[in-house]
């Protein structure tokens, strides 16, 4: 989990923690608590290096297509 959080860092990553952090701030500006814990999920999204495809849905090879080869005539 350390290395994970220390490790892969590039520039999504870093836009996404930062846009995050500036939600967060912004919703405990504005009292929007629901938005807080939007930002939260973003921040932690950020830290793991996770994302839409968490569940391992889109990382892999899960999404190549096999293709056959159509030999001509």
């Amino acid at each position: 989990m350390r290395a994970q959080i220390l490790t892969g860092w590039n520039f999504r990553r870093i836009l996404s923690m930062v846009l995050g952090v500036i939600v967060i701030i912004q919703a405990f500006n504005e009292k929007q608590w629901a938005a807080a814990l939007f930002g939260g999920g973003i921040v932690i999204m950020a830290l793991l290096n996770k994302g839409c495809c968490a569940t391992g849905g889109c990382s892999g090879s899960n999404c190549i297509v096999p293709t056959k080869k159509v030999e001509g005539k």
